[in-house]
């Protein structure tokens, strides 16, 4: 356990430097994800360090380099300073509870898709279909057709399932990655109002001594309006998304890994069950025209099951046209969601260098904390255009499943 002195030195630290957001890092919070208990906890520690102005506690997600540089005998050992300490430790705690309960995507996506009520119907129709051919199979007297027609349902069964299963999946990733993106969204726009409503002091304070108009104060509070109102859309927002990822139990969403190569070569249509089921239909048309070969059919009717196979021909030609379209584009999707994926990550490392050089001028005192807020935004907003575009990636992932069968 550290010295009081210790404590104190931290605190004093930690009060004259801007390294409070790597503090809310390395604890993970992120007030859009929290528990309530966090969350009560965040509040409490906001309003113990309301005597300190240079305190805010800001929701970030991305590292800031923490530059301490503690002086002991400088730091006051204060009993204000020992509760700002204690109620730091004990928001770190709840962070890291609420951490802990975080559920990675691969674990989500294991049991998602027998939540979903189109795969479940998959589910009941691939055992009705195992009943059906395991009576015919005991059947002795059965004809070899009917046996045959058994076979082909069970193996179009147990593709659509498989089908299913691919687009559950497509859509549980959507609701989870929804989450995350709204939590990050929401937090952003939170960032966006503590920066309007630094700018709007400034413009308070420049307007006093004469600097500047009451038309020009009069847009600045705009601007602090519009950001509050951007973090209650926001707020909905995330609300929704949290609805809609309700159905799948009690989820707390993560950061999602980076993608890996995805062998687009590998993806076909050759499987895909809508393909299999114009195929059986296909071969019901043979069967029916081979039937009418006989000298009990009239040649009215063997004309128009000659028909009928041709429709059934021509609507497995335009099947696998229109699979082969799907497929296409979608490996086209995934490729231009990982070029972005790689774009805004060139932007991320540009603004996190532009953000580090910025502190450094800050701590020298060459810019004021407004530009270096500016500076903190940019980079922030470049980490949320990353995993909008690793969600893309990701989606455009499943979706390949998905128009693939595989």
């Amino acid at each position: 356990m550290p010295s009081a002195e210790h404590r104190s030195a931290f605190t004093g630290s930690l009060l004259r430097t801007r390294a409070w957001p790597t503090v809310g890092y390395c604890a993970g919070i992120h007030l859009a994800g929290l528990t309530s208990s966090a969350r009560r906890s965040l509040e409490w520690f906001s309003e113990k360090t309301q005597p300190f102005p240079k305190v805010k506690i800001l929701y970030r997600t991305r590292f800031v380099p923490l530059g301490l540089a503690a002086n002991t005998e400088q730091a006051a050992i204060m009993p204000e300073a020992r509760r700002v300490w204690y109620a730091l430790l004990l928001t770190i705690g709840f962070a890291l509870v609420s951490l802990g309960t975080a559920q990675p995507v691969k674990v989500f996506l294991q049991e998602a898709h027998t939540k979903d009520t189109a795969y479940l119907d998959a589910e009941r129709s691939l055992a009705a279909a195992q009943d059906e051919l395991r009576k015919a199979q005991g059947d002795p007297e059965i004809a070899p057709l009917l046996l045959t027609r058994a076979q082909e349902s069970l193996v179009v069964a147990q593709a659509r399932l498989g089908q299913s299963r691919q687009e559950a999946l497509a859509r549980a990733l959507e609701a989870y990655s929804a989450v995350l993106l709204s939590q990050t969204d929401l937090a952003l726009a939170q960032q966006r109002k503590e920066l309007t409503a630094l700018q709007l002091q400034a413009a308070s304070l420049r307007f006093q001594a004469g600097a500047i108009s009451a038309a020009e104060l009069a847009r600045m509070r705009d601007q602090d309006a519009q950001a509050a109102s951007a973090v209650r859309t926001a707020q909905r927002a995330l609300d929704q998304a949290r609805a809609r990822l309700r159905p799948y139990g009690e989820v707390r969403v993560e950061s999602l890994p980076e993608p890996g190569t995805v062998d687009v070569a590998r993806f076909g249509i050759q499987n895909h069950v809508r393909l299999l089921e114009v195929q059986q239909q296909v071969r019901e048309a043979e069967r029916a025209l081979a039937l009418a070969a006989g000298p009990d059919t009239a040649p009215l009717d063997r004309a128009a099951r000659e028909r009928d196979l041709a429709r059934a021909r021509t609507a497995q030609m335009d099947v696998e046209r229109n699979l082969g379209d799907v497929l296409e584009a979608t490996k086209r999707r995934l490729q231009s969601a990982q070029e972005n994926h790689r774009l805004a990550r060139e932007s991320q490392v540009r603004l996190g260098n532009e953000l580090v050089a910025a502190q450094r001028r800050f701590q020298a005192g060459a810019i004021a904390q407004v530009v270096l807020e500016q500076a903190e935004l940019a980079r922030a907003e470049a980490d949320r255009s990353v995993l909008a575009a690793q969600i893309e990636v990701w989606n455009a992932i499943y979706a390949l499943q998905a128009a693939g069968n595989n």
